[in-house]
């Protein structure tokens, strides 16, 4: 599909999109950045400007085209689906007589897909409704020094930020105070099972701001996912950092952060910045006191019922937080959320 319609691109079509990505590129536009502006690949402005040069034709016809039948392509497919997309093309190719490579890589992407939106129609996702009911808190090492961050549980929104000497229970109860005057404590503050936030000192600032602590299930990381994704996106966006002296880093931090929070408009969130969703968030009107009673009195309910021989020792109030939070309408299952 062209940048202009579904017709298919005539030579003048091609030699316009070449002269505007010549035009970008002389202007000091990256190769890369110029295709990507007219809708094309690198390599095909690479291989129009060769032809161009030449002075051939833009447009060449294509080889051969061979149809595969109904059941080839289902005996493909089954391949790909039996070995869980790892098999290649020319691979299927091989498997399955009169199949072109082309049209390998053809099923093999549809099929692909199509597992892929199968896997998440079976997915529960977990969705907080409303900014400020949960926060999210994790550590990276980085330089020597640990990157903390904190970010909200239902907006990308990164609420603080540290680059502190030594990752100890001292430092991260001082960061969460600073987090929690500055833009208010959350109803539940969701952290790994790191030592450090196990501290009497932690949970001292935990409990002055009538803060729960909520642990996920030991080895699943996928249930701090949102922080996750927002740490991946911290490691990309490191990896590409320049800088001669580790005093240069807290800067490139402090831009790093106000760049994902205030620039990037987002899909999920209406094309709003996080920095936008955020502000726009309702006040809390959720009885702290009454919220936290109800979980103590759950939690005492389940233990008392629940097997806890090889499993943790807080699951029981892990589930009243899940449940308290639920009947509030605060969090949100659904299966295939993902799709």
């Amino acid at each position: 599909m062209s940048v202009d319609g579904p017709r298919r691109r005539t030579s003048e079509d091609r030699r316009l999109f070449l002269r505007k990505a010549l035009a970008m590129m002389g202007g000091g536009v990256s190769r890369s950045t110029a295709a990507a502006a007219v809708g094309v690949d690198v390599s095909t402005i690479r291989r129009w400007t060769k032809r161009e040069a030449a002075g051939t034709g833009l447009v060449r016809r294509r080889g051969p085209w061979r149809e595969a039948s109904p059941r080839q392509v289902a005996r493909a497919a089954r391949l790909v689906r039996d070995l869980q997309g790892l098999v290649g093309a020319d691979s299927l190719r091989h498997s399955v007589p009169g199949l072109s490579r082309r049209m390998a890589a053809m099923v093999k992407a549809a099929t692909c897909t199509a597992m892929e939106h199968e896997r998440k129609q079976e997915l529960e996702r977990i969705r907080i409704s409303r900014p400020g009911v949960l926060r999210g808190f994790d550590a990276m090492a980085l330089a020597g020094r640990h990157f903390f961050v904190a970010s909200d549980g239902s907006v990308p929104f990164r609420t603080s930020w540290s680059w502190v000497p030594r990752y100890t229970g001292a430092a991260v109860a001082r960061f969460l105070e600073h987090d929690f005057q500055r833009h208010g404590p959350p109803l539940v503050i969701r952290m790994d099972r790191a030592t450090q936030h196990e501290t009497a000192a932690v949970k001292r600032v935990l409990r002055r701001n009538e803060v729960l602590l909520l642990h996920g299930p030991p080895n699943r990381p996928t249930y701090y996912g949102q922080l996750e994704r927002e740490n991946g996106e911290h490691r990309e966006w490191l990896s590409r950092l320049q800088y001669e002296q580790p005093a240069e880093l807290p800067g490139k931090l402090a831009a790093m952060i106000e760049a994902l929070n205030r620039k990037w408009r987002r899909r999920e969130l209406s094309w709003q910045t996080a920095s936008e969703a955020w502000t726009a968030r309702r006040d809390l009107a959720v009885d702290r006191s009454a919220f936290r009673d109800e979980v103590k009195r759950m939690a005492s309910r389940l233990r008392g019922r629940l097997d806890l021989h090889g499993r943790p020792a807080d699951l029981p109030e892990r589930l009243a937080i899940e449940h308290a939070l639920t009947r509030r309408g605060l969090l949100i299952r659904k299966i295939g959320g993902w799709c």
